[in-house]
């Protein structure tokens, strides 16, 4: 008679299911145009209120993390720009163009993977300003204090494994209107 091998538990039989899920890391260099209204106080006489449309051109490093549905990012870097604020035609308000502005930029993102080519997500970003304003017509603008912070829509478009199409919409708690990002990524 041939041997009857012992019963094994049913527990034995069904394989664990993984229990990690591979992170993939992508490391890259944005370089950006951005633009953005800002609030700023002009003083002398009356102080009063009145917005400058800051813009210019970022360069930023990230480091992107991937699951395969979601992921998570942060990056800091520099945007280098000008600022313009004021009404040339009248020579009593405040008025001047191509003012200098460097900002530092640090931000942090989450995003789904819509497919293979295509993330959307929340981006939050802060920005610390550094400018020289110059004196127009007896008038002087109050040197912006602190921190600005930002929300955006961020999308991303794969075009191939290194290159990559960004935009992204939002607002800063001192701007008075949308602020926008568009540029492209190269990852390494």
């Amino acid at each position: 008679t041939a041997a009857v091998p012992p019963a094994q538990p049913a527990s034995a039989l069904i394989k664990p299911a993984a229990t990690t899920t591979r992170t993939a890391q992508r490391r890259v260099l944005v370089f950006d145009y951005n633009s953005w209204f800002q609030n700023i106080l002009i003083l002398g006489g009356t102080p009063y209120e009145t917005k400058a449309l800051i813009y210019g051109l970022g360069l930023t490093y990230e480091s992107n993390y991937f699951r395969a549905t979601w992921g998570w990012g942060f990056g800091g870097g520099l945007i280098h720009g000008f600022a313009v604020t004021g009404d040339s035609s009248d020579s009593t308000s405040y008025y001047a163009k191509r003012v200098q502005i460097e900002n530092a930029r640090i931000s942090s993102r989450i995003f789904r993977r819509i497919n293979p080519r295509l993330d959307i997500g929340f981006l939050a970003s802060l920005l610390y300003t550094i400018s020289n304003w110059p004196t127009s017509n007896g008038l002087t603008v109050a040197p912006p204090s602190g921190i600005m912070a930002g929300a955006f829509i961020d999308t991303r478009w794969r075009l191939d494994g290194h290159w990559e199409l960004v935009q992204a919409l939002g607002t800063y708690n001192r701007g008075p209107s949308l602020a926008w990002r568009l540029g492209t990524t190269y990852s390494f």
